[in-house]
C-alpha cells in the first residue's frame, strides 16, 4: 500500500474504505459512563450478593459503590487538560514515538510548517498506569481518597479510563485522515442517521459504490440498537427515540468545562473532515 499522507489525495493500492459514526459529545460520554462503568459494575455487585441472600435496587448500589458521572469526568478533565496542553506529554509523546517513521514523517514536518495542531495518540500518553488495587488510574487517585467505599476498578478499564477522550474525535481521525485518501473515508454525524436517515443511507451507498436504493422502507420501521432495548433486533419507533442532552446528571459549571474543552476538538473534526456536525 502506498499512501501520500498530509494532503489527503494520494493514491493508494487497495485503500479500505473507513465509515466513522459520531455523536454529541457529551452523550457519548455518558452513555459510555452508563454501559461500560455503572451497569456492569451494579451487575457485579447485585451477582455477588445474590449469593449471600442479599437484595437490593439500583439506587443503593450507586449510593454507595457507584462514583457518579461527575467525579468520573471531573477527573479526567483535569487530567487531559494536563496532558493536552501545548508542549505537554501527549505532543512529545507522539513526536519521540511516530514523529521519526518513514509514514508519518512528511505529516509531522506539514503541521509544523503550516502551524496545524499536534497529532497524538490519548492512550499512549494521557492516562498513566496502576497506582494500587483501588486506584488503577492516576487520574482516580484524587476521586479514590475522597471516597474510599466506592469502587472504580472494573473490567474494560481502557473505555472507562476515557469517558471524554473518545469524545475527542479528531484525534484519532487525523491520523486516518492522513495516512489514506480522502475519498476513501465517510463520516456520519450521529444526527444525519436520525433526522436524515433515507439521505443519509443513499450517500453512504454512492460512496461504497454500490446500487442505488430506496431506503424509506427499511428507516421508517424505527431505529435499532436503542438504550433499553437488548439485542441489535429491537426496534424503538422514531417519536420513542429522542433524548435530552439536558437531561443528562452534571452541573451546569461542569457542563461548561465540558463542553469548552471539547469546541476546539470538534473544530478540528470538522476541518478534517470537511463538514458540521449539529451539536451546539
Amino acid at each position: 500500500m502506498q499512501t501520500n499522507a498530509g494532503n489527503g489525495e494520494g493514491q493508494a493500492v487497495g485503500s479500505p474504505k473507513i465509515i466513522t459514526i459520531v455523536r454529541n459529545p457529551l452523550e457519548r460520554s455518558w452513555s459510555s459512563y452508563k454501559y461500560n462503568y455503572r451497569q456492569p459494575l451494579i451487575d457485579k455487585l447485585r451477582k455477588k450478593d445474590m449469593k449471600k441472600k442479599e437484595n437490593h435496587d439500583d439506587e443503593w448500589y450507586k449510593q454507595n459503590f457507584v462514583f457518579s458521572f461527575e467525579d468520573l469526568i471531573a477527573a479526567e478533565l483535569k487530567a487531559l487538560k494536563q496532558c493536552l496542553k501545548p508542549g505537554g506529554k501527549a505532543e512529545r509523546a507522539a513526536s519521540y514515538s511516530y514523529g521519526i517513521k518513514q509514514w508519518a514523517t512528511p505529516e509531522f514536518s506539514r503541521r509544523n510548517r503550516t502551524g496545524l495542531p499536534h497529532m497524538v495518540v490519548l492512550d499512549e500518553s494521557c492516562y498513566g498506569g496502576k497506582v494500587s488495587k483501588s486506584v488503577p488510574r492516576r487520574q482516580w487517585k484524587n476521586m479514590v481518597l475522597q471516597h474510599p467505599n466506592k469502587i472504580i476498578n472494573v473490567q474494560n478499564l481502557h473505555l472507562v479510563q476515557s469517558l471524554v477522550g473518545r469524545s475527542l474525535y479528531a484525534l484519532p481521525l487525523e491520523w486516518w485522515y492522513a495516512l489514506y485518501p480522502k475519498k476513501d473515508l465517510f463520516l456520519f454525524c450521529s444526527e444525519d442517521l436520525r433526522f436524515r436517515t433515507s439521505q443519509s443511507m443513499s450517500s453512504l451507498t454512492n460512496f461504497l459504490g454500490l446500487p442505488t436504493f430506496d431506503f424509506t422502507n427499511v428507516t421508517s420501521t424505527g431505529m435499532y440498537n436503542m438504550g433499553g432495548n437488548t439485542g441489535y433486533d429491537s426496534v424503538t419507533e422514531w417519536d420513542n427515540g429522542t433524548r435530552a442532552t439536558e437531561d443528562i446528571p452534571i452541573s451546569n459549571e461542569l457542563r461548561k468545562e465540558y463542553m469548552e474543552f471539547v469546541a476546539p476538538y470538534n473544530e478540528r473534526l470538522y476541518e478534517v473532515v470537511g463538514k458540521r456536525c449539529n451539536w451546539g
